[in-house]
């Protein structure tokens, strides 16, 4: 081997042992900041977690079938559409219904600004109330697919958000279509034109880009605010 290639065997190694030291630094780096984001952090968690077992202590509490519905205003138009929604998905599709029992067995109206799934409260917090029982029941479905695809490691991550919507929109107009074709006294033609059009407005929804951080902010400080007021009414 000349003295030339041997010099530039000997840089090249040396070259490789310094990456691999800035990569070890690197790693290390990132465990501290990792570590020291967990706590500070920890406290905001924990004021989180109580926050919302607050929510439920001041509310009104309701079971159906392996469900907890809480409303914080004892709003009992909630909990009969709540009822009829899950109802009709116990009866529609029980595999999904199974779904909403093992992984977010809590429905709240608990005025958060939005329809969402809470998982350290494993709730689904419902601002919207619709007043098709089907298409509740739909919603239902949605965030019960949130609950189970981060329950298996799949968590909502801002990277992953469109890919996490769309799986829970899938999933939600597979059973609207599951709701519709169980419909006996409708004729077949009348059901393909509505299914077309739930396709259509699904994928009208998803193109809106719902998932955004610009269109996913809360006011969380109102909340707590109505939330301690009504704790004070009590």
């Amino acid at each position: 081997m000349t003295t030339g290639r041997l010099k530039n065997l000997r840089q090249a190694e040396a070259y490789q042992v310094k990456a691999k030291q800035v990569t070890d630094l690197e790693q290390r780096r990132s465990r501290g900041c990792q570590l020291a984001l967990r706590i500070v952090l920890w406290p905001l968690i924990a004021i989180d977690r109580i926050y919302h077992k607050l929510l439920f202590v001041v509310s009104t509490s309701r079971t159906f079938d392996g469900v907890t519905l809480y409303s914080i205003e004892n709003d009992s138009g909630f909990f009969e559409k709540a009822n009829k929604a899950l109802n009709i998905l116990r009866s529609v599709d029980p595999r999904r219904y199974q779904r909403v029992q093992r992984y977010m067995p809590i429905l709240a109206h608990v005025r958060q600004g939005g329809d969402f799934y809470k998982h350290s409260a494993r709730a689904f917090y419902v601002q919207s109330k619709p007043d098709d029982p089907a298409f509740f029941a739909s919603m239902i479905v949605h965030e019960a697919t949130h609950a189970y695809l981060i329950n298996k490691g799949f968590r909502y991550e801002k990277s992953v958000r469109e890919q996490h919507e769309r799986i829970c929109a899938r999933e939600q107009l597979a059973f609207i279509v599951k709701a519709i074709n169980v419909q006996e006294h409708v004729p077949t033609s009348q059901k393909e034109e509505v299914i077309r059009q739930w396709k259509t407005w699904f994928e009208e929804q998803l193109a809106s880009g719902w998932w955004h951080d610009k269109n996913t902010r809360r006011n969380q400080m109102k909340a707590l605010r109505e939330v301690l007021g009504e704790l004070f009414r009590k």
